[in-house]
Order: structure tokens, then C-alpha cells, then sequence
């Protein structure tokens, strides 16, 4: 029988559509929105960033229509130990009798954070609206480095490196799709050149670890449900523990080798750092920092990050009901000044002119603690170990989108540990948890 025209009309090939429907189109247009709305905030009590003004009006539609997807099952430990860590503020707050202003912003930085979660659950929910996200975050970047730009190495540590380095791993996502494993490793090995270039040593550190975990080293196979062993009858019982001992080895075995290579990375970002500053690759104030950090008694991460054991001396100072939201004690500054200098991190132990007074913390996890007590400590630990187990996961598939999301979540490990929580990273800190 001839093919006619209408044959041929109705065994055409549908097209693959970007956006299968105007609802799909509408939600990545929001979530580029809601990004791209980060470049600017509004001075109310504390700085409230553009993103979370641009979804508050949102928020009702997004839990109404998508309700299942911002409370399901899985997320509910996340949001009682929320709960607990705003009660621990709220109480903490009044005992302490701190400012209003204070508790004000206390307060609304974890609620912002709960909202801002349950909306990214509702809005970020393929593996498109995680790209939509990505380049939100790079436009946000990309603004920030304007105001840096009389001082190109600070515009590149806070801004162009972060773009350019984003971009790369939407890239290698592309070739790691494809099984194409050799040109995302060239990928981040030229990243790292730059990075390295620029003197910007924690993107370095961070980008070979992150790429050293997805490699493709451990099948598929390893983390199937049916990889279980039988449940029922005496003899699978018999047949499957040796199965299941042997199943346990191996994941011992993963786990340890992944610790391994992610501790081979970092020494090798780190000697990398070491040999370019010995030998001229960096101007003179760069290498006497490096040298600084890396000559102190505690080692260079300590160098980087003194406010670290300042943030734990006011933990044991009060670890149960904390020292309140945004809590101003000149003390720990001045302890901060005697630790850099008792260790050799530098040379007076006198304090700066320009010090507000405040507990340093420079760390998720610390700066929870320190202002809202043990609760406040609890839920990150939980963050922090569900973002560990993330990984784990990560590490055993191929999942397209890996080179990127596993820079996402070794960066939020490193921010839960030494990066101040604020501003608009609360709305990416909850995209993070998502990925998990």
C-alpha cells in the first residue's frame, strides 16, 4: 500500500519540546526570577534579599498546587529540626534579653529558610529546573563581581571564577551524559589551572574532590534495591549473609578508597598552592598570606579559618541555650586576635579599629550554635550528615547531571563548616539540601 501524505502526517516523529507545556514554561521563568531577583535586597530590619520579596507572593500558589512536593514524607526530619532550631532562638532570645532588632532578624533568617525550602521543593523538581537554577546563580555571580572590579583577582574569587567554573560543569555534564568521562576530567583539571592561576585555593580543593567522587569507578549496580538479600525462609537466610557480608565489605571498602581520593585531592590542590606561591606565580602580598597560613602551628586550614576556635570556645562557654541571635561580645574578638597570634598566624595580638563587636563564627554549623544553642547545632550536623550521604549516593550512579551536583554539595560541606549563612545564600542553601 502507497505511503500518502496523511500516513506520513501521522507517523512524523513528535519533537522534542523544550517546555512540554506553558506551566513548565511558567515554572523555570519563576525560578530564573526568583535567582536572578538576588542581585539586589532591601534594607528592612536586616538586608532582605530580592529573591525571597520575589517569592513571598508566590509562596500560597506554589504550597497549594505543589503541596506534595514541598511536605513530602522524606523532608519531615528536616522540618522538625527546623522547628526545634527557631523554638531554641525564640527561647534563647528571651532568656538573654537580646535587642529586638535582634530577634527580629534571628527569627526570620530560619523562617525565610523553611519557606525558602518548601517553595525550591515545589519549583525544583527536574533535572532542567536544576540547570534553570544553576544559571540564575551564575547571573547572580556575574553581578556581583561588578563590585570588584577596580581589583580582578577579588572580582574572580567572588564572581568570574564561580561563573566560569558553573558554566564549565553544565558542559561536563553534557560529555559525562554521553559516557564521555576523559573530556569532563580535562574539564576540571583546566578549571583547577585556573583557579590555581588566581590563587583562589578552597574552588581549587573543592573541584577536584568534587570530581574525583563521580568518576567512574564503582557500577551501578551497587546501589539497586534488589541487591538486597532474600527476606524470607531459613536457607535464603543461609545464602544470603554470606551475600550480604560480602555486599558490606564493599561498600567499606568504596567508602574508604572515596575518603582516599577526596584526601588525595585536597593535599594535591594544596601542594599545588604551595609550589605556584614558592615559585613566583603569585604577587608578593598573595604569597606572604599563603606563606603565613601555611607557617602557623595549626596548619593552613586554621590559617584560613581562625575564627574556627573562637566559635568553639563560645560554644563551651554556653552549648545548651547559646549566646542569642546575632550576639555582640567583644571578648571573642579579642580572643580571635590572641589565637592568630599565639599560633603564629600573626604578629600583634591587638585588636582591629574596625570591629563590631560580634562572636565570629564564619561557619554554618558554629554561628547556629553559638546564637541559638544545641538545637541550633543539632539540625546542622543532621544537614551536614545528610549531605555526606548525598554524595555516597552520587558516587554510585551516573547521574547526568553529577560534575555539577557533586560541586554543589562538597561547596555546601565547606559552608556548613567555614562560610557565614546570610543574605541571599539561604535561598541556594536550600536548593542544596534538595539535591540530597
Amino acid at each position: 500500500m502507497p505511503v500518502t501524505l496523511e500516513n506520513w502526517k501521522i507517523r512524523k516523529p513528535a519533537r522534542n519540546r523544550i517546555w512540554p507545556s506553558a506551566e513548565d514554561f511558567l515554572g523555570d521563568l519563576l525560578l530564573f526570577a526568583v535567582m536572578a531577583a538576588g542581585t539586589f535586597s532591601v534594607k528592612v530590619v536586616g538586608a532582605l534579599p530580592g529573591s525571597e520579596i520575589l517569592l513571598l507572593p508566590f509562596y500560597p500558589l506554589l504550597v497549594s498546587k505543589y503541596g506534595k512536593r514541598a511536605f513530602r514524607r522524606d523532608f519531615l526530619w528536616f522540618y522538625v529540626l527546623a522547628a526545634g532550631w527557631l523554638l531554641s532562638t525564640v527561647a534563647a532570645d528571651l532568656y538573654l534579653d537580646m535587642p529586638m532588632a535582634n530577634r527580629m532578624k534571628g527569627i526570620a533568617r530560619i523562617v525565610f529558610f523553611v519557606l525558602d525550602f518548601s517553595a525550591m521543593a515545589a519549583l525544583v523538581n527536574s533535572s532542567r529546573r536544576v540547570i534553570v537554577f544553576t544559571l540564575g546563580f551564575v547571573l547572580i555571580l556575574f553581578a556581583q563581581s561588578f563590585r570588584y572590579r577596580t581589583e580582578f583577582l577579588t572580582a574572580w574569587k567572588f564572581g568570574i571564577g564561580p561563573c566560569t567554573l558553573l558554566l564549565a560543569l553544565i558542559l561536563s555534564c553534557y560529555f559525562y551524559r554521553r559516557g564521555r568521562f576523559t573530556v569532563c576530567l580535562l574539564i576540571a583539571l583546566g578549571l583547577a589551572a585556573l583557579n590555581l592561576i588566581f590563587a583562589t585555593r578552597s574552588p581549587l580543593a573543592i573541584l577536584l574532590i568534587s570530581t574525583v567522587v563521580v568518576l567512574p569507578l564503582f557500577s551501578e549496580g551497587g546501589n539497586r534495591k534488589d541487591a538486597r538479600r532474600p527476606r524470607s525462609g531459613k536457607a535464603g537466610s543461609r545464602q544470603g549473609s554470606p551475600a550480604g557480608s560480602t555486599q558490606g565489605t564493599m561498600r567499606a571498602l568504596r567508602a574508604a578508597f572515596l575518603l582516599l581520593l577526596a584526601g588525595g585531592a585536597a593535599y594535591g590542590a594544596n601542594k599545588a598552592v604551595e609550589y605556584a606561591a614558592a615559585h613566583g606565580f603569585f604577587d608578593q602580598s598573595i604569597k606572604e598570606k599563603f606563606q603565613t597560613q601555611e607557617n602557623g602551628k595549626l596548619g593552613v586550614l586554621f590559617g584560613g579559618r581562625p575564627e574556627t576556635l573562637v566559635a568553639i570556645q563560645a560554644i563551651r562557654d554556653s552549648p545548651i541555650v547559646g549566646h542569642g541571635s546575632f550576639a555582640v561580645d567583644p571578648k571573642y574578638f579579642q580572643l580571635e586576635q590572641e589565637i592568630r597570634y599565639k599560633y603564629d598566624y600573626s604578629n600583634t595580638d591587638q585588636e582591629g579599629e574596625d570591629d563590631s563587636g560580634s562572636i565570629p563564627t564564619h561557619s554554618h554549623l558554629t554561628l547556629a550554635w553559638v546564637e541559638s544553642g544545641l538545637l541550633g547545632g543539632v539540625f546542622w550536623i543532621y544537614i551536614f550528615v545528610l549531605t555526606i550521604r548525598g554524595l555516597w549516593a552520587l558516587s554510585g550512579l551516573r547521574n547526568p547531571l553529577a560534575p555539577l551536583l557533586s560541586f554543589y554539595l562538597v561547596d555546601f560541606l565547606w559552608s556548613i563548616l567555614y562560610s557565614p549563612m546570610g543574605s541571599v545564600n539561604v535561598i541556594w542553601n536550600s536548593v542544596f539540601i534538595l539535591f540530597c
